[in-house]
């Protein structure tokens, strides 16, 4: 496979890997719940929240090293 091809698919899953995390990032800001007066008894979901939100960053640079391997090699 030519190294121009490798470089445009590469660039190709940043990009989508970055719009996908910042509209992912986005959603979670503007449907965040409001805070609860009693807060020893919820469960904070931010931290699940911001988890599942890194998911996808984490599926894109799993399947992008090898790519980037073959670049820089």
């Amino acid at each position: 496979m030519p190294i121009g091809t490798v470089l445009l698919m590469t660039f190709t899953l940043l990009t989508i890997a970055v719009v996908w995390v910042a509209v992912l990032y986005t959603f979670i800001a503007h449907h965040a719940r409001p805070p609860v007066v009693h807060t020893h008894l919820v469960r904070p979901t931010w931290l699940v929240d911001m988890v599942w939100a890194c998911i996808p960053w984490l599926i894109v640079l799993l399947l992008i090293y090898p790519t980037l391997e073959k670049i820089f090699t």
